[in-house]
């Protein structure tokens, strides 16, 4: 029923610029689930579900993230689109760690970073369309035992732009990384 009311007035359900715990929290909504604005997110066995494919479903723009199971799902139509939204959006993190999560969508892309690092350990990311996991602005993943997967031909699995490390290696002209 919340989740309703959200979408009628149009806005993000959580904004944390503090520190914010979940355990076994559930949001579905049409708009962006969380939105970390600065402080610590961390997320325990939780769900967040977004119907639209014109918001990310987690973004955080600061701060640390740190996601221990769970599911992070965009169930728009796999016909809409639009490639500049992704489930999770990092900008400016400097810690961030995703831990035996599942991550989903049909339309969107999977994780996107600029300026941040980010930990993937036990995780799947699967995406039907775009890139699964895209890198900017000096950003640096590493992953372990983890699926990181985009469907589509003509994108990858991981997009490292130039001045992005992935699993230690550094690249210095923007290359699509297929696992």
């Amino acid at each position: 029923e919340k989740a309703k009311r959200y979408q009628k007035y149009n806005t993000n359900v959580i904004i944390n610029e503090g520190t914010l715990n979940l355990k076994e929290a559930r949001i579905e909504t049409a708009n962006t689930a969380i939105w970390s604005k600065s402080g610590n997110l961390f997320l325990e066995a939780c769900t967040l579900i977004t119907s639209n494919n014109r918001v990310n479903v987690l973004t955080a723009t600061g701060g640390t993230i740190l996601i221990e199971r769970g599911t992070i799902l965009n169930d728009a139509h796999a016909t809409d689109t639009d490639d500049s939204q992704f489930i999770i959006s990092l900008t400016n993190v400097s810690d961030a760690q995703i831990n035996q999560a599942e991550i989903h969508s049909p339309s969107l892309g999977g994780i996107y970073m600029n300026d941040s690092k980010l930990i993937i350990n036990e995780t799947n990311c699967m995406v039907e369309k775009f890139n699964g996991l895209y890198l900017v602005n000096g950003s640096n993943v590493t992953y372990t035992n983890s699926n990181i997967m985009c469907v589509k031909e003509e994108y990858s699995d991981i997009f490292a732009s130039a001045g992005c490390t992935v699993n230690g290696t550094s690249y210095t002209v923007d290359t699509p990384l297929h696992q």
